[in-house]
């Protein structure tokens, strides 16, 4: 089996996984199919234009100039959405172009806009790998992220012997996905969301011609603007590298982690500063505990979690640039007469590769930096948690005790009445013994009298 076989095709577990969850990644409802199209051509693509309302026809596509060259003027880019029925047409006619395509979604939770068997169109129309399928997976219909780590890039080339991908006939195709964060302002506590997008890219020289397909899957918008300035730049092809892209569409997804940094930083400082702030009072015992803790705590695992979820993305998006600078490494190898390494001065793309290279790991450090930071935070809240505890069994120890001695105080105050109590029963009936004898001295003296004045 040759290396080329090996890399064609997934493995079965892959290819059973993708089976199971097929069901959910496109949509049914025909109503929703949506896929959005930028191709740049001297000619009129309005055939392939879907239908929409009166209302909306004006909006529906756009056209845009471009002046990169004479030669090229009369080339437009055309924005619009495409009509599904003429998904094979569209293809045939544009084989030779430049095009640029948008399966969209509604949201990072929902499957994408188009079935099944359209995007089996696009496999056999394009001649794309089978190792895309992988990388859909997570765009099935869910309640929570379920693959925070996306699958490796896929990467495959079809280069001619001691050839570049600037030779007719070479060509390669790609795919990756593009971890970022948006500020959604979702319903719930963190108003920032983890997306992701997948890019597929296949390169082709034919006759001189550089043509490259893109599909994006559930896009960015940040996106868009990038690729309308390279489509109306794509005619001067042969001064321009395939890997341009790619390097701008990961420039974009690493930037978007500063404010998103920013906001976690704030958030953990926030709570560590709570916890500085807890008074103490004797033998460093706890004063006062005005804020919950336990909540505090909590959150600190939450952005713990959060963190740890940044460094897989970080790691996803390093391996990608990682083989992508390889792979242009070996294309300069290849199109140069010197067997010298390219250097930095040499090439201003492997100066940006080599910078975004270097955004990451700086990157990386400060999310290792603030997983530190809210570890220590959570580990002294836990601390202070426990003396909070022992504070109040303390408490509760001397309440307990005051309790303890208050009975005991009237334990004793109750014996005291007891005694007194039983000493005046002792005086009590000391005196009915004797207003009885006096009683009955009285009955006596009183019967003598009575018998005595009878006589």
């Amino acid at each position: 089996m040759t290396a080329s076989l090996l890399l064609s095709q997934p493995d079965s577990v892959t290819e059973e996984f993708y089976e199971r969850e097929v069901g959910s990644i496109f949509e049914t409802e025909t109503e929703n199919f949506r896929v959005e199209v930028r191709c740049r051509q001297t000619q009129e693509l309005s055939a392939f234009e879907k239908e929409a309302p009166a209302a909306m026809q004006h909006a529906s596509t756009t056209v845009e100039k471009s002046a990169t060259s004479v030669d090229k003027a009369s080339c437009v880019l055309h924005i619009f959405d495409l009509n599904l029925d003429k998904v094979v047409q569209f293809f045939q006619a544009t084989h030779n172009l430049s095009r640029v395509l948008y399966v969209r979604h509604y949201n990072s939770h929902r499957c994408l806009q188009i079935s099944k068997e359209l995007f089996s169109i696009f496999v056999q129309q394009c001649g794309i790998f089978p190792h895309l399928c992988e990388f859909l997976v997570d765009f099935k219909s869910k309640m929570r992220e379920t693959e925070v780590g996306p699958p490796r890039i896929k990467f495959r080339s079809t280069l001619p012997h001691n050839g570049s991908f600037g030779t007719t006939g070479s060509g390669f195709e790609c795919a990756y996905v593009v971890r970022f964060t948006e500020l959604t302002n979702r319903e719930g506590n963190y108003p920032w969301s983890l997306m992701q997008y997948v890019v597929y890219h296949k390169y082709r020289v034919v006759d001189g011609s550089h043509c490259s397909t893109w599909i994006l899957f559930g896009s960015s918008h940040r996106s868009e603007r990038y690729f309308n300035q390279y489509l109306n730049d794509f005619g001067d092809t042969h001064r321009s590298s395939p890997f341009e892209m790619h390097v701008r569409l990961l420039g974009v997804a690493i930037a978007s982690w500063r404010p998103y940094l920013i906001n976690l930083n704030d958030k953990i400082t926030e709570m560590s500063e709570k916890a500085h702030l807890m008074q103490t009072g004797k033998g460093g015992r706890i004063a006062e505990a005005d804020i919950d803790y336990v909540d505090e705590y909590q959150s600190l695992k939450d952005n713990e979690d959060r963190a740890a979820d940044i460094l897989l993305c970080l790691d996803s998006t390093l391996d990608t640039i990682t083989t992508l600078k390889g792979i242009y490494l070996q294309d300069l190898r290849s199109s140069s007469t010197s067997l010298a390494e390219p250097t930095q001065r040499d090439d201003e793309l492997l100066f940006a590769f080599d910078e975004k290279l270097k955004d990451v790991a700086y990157a990386h450090k400060k999310v290792e930096a603030l997983l530190i930071k809210a570890q220590n935070t959570r580990a002294l809240i836990s601390s202070l948690l426990e003396r909070l505890n022992g504070y109040n069994l303390d408490q509760q120890m001397i309440v307990f005790e005051n309790i303890q001695k208050q009975a005991h105080d009237e334990d004793t105050i109750m014996r005291e009445l007891a005694e007194q109590c039983a000493h005046d029963f002792a005086g009590v009936k000391i005196l009915a013994i004797i207003i009885l004898i006096y009683i009955s001295f009285m009955v006596t003296l009183l019967l003598l009298y009575l018998i005595r004045k009878s006589r």
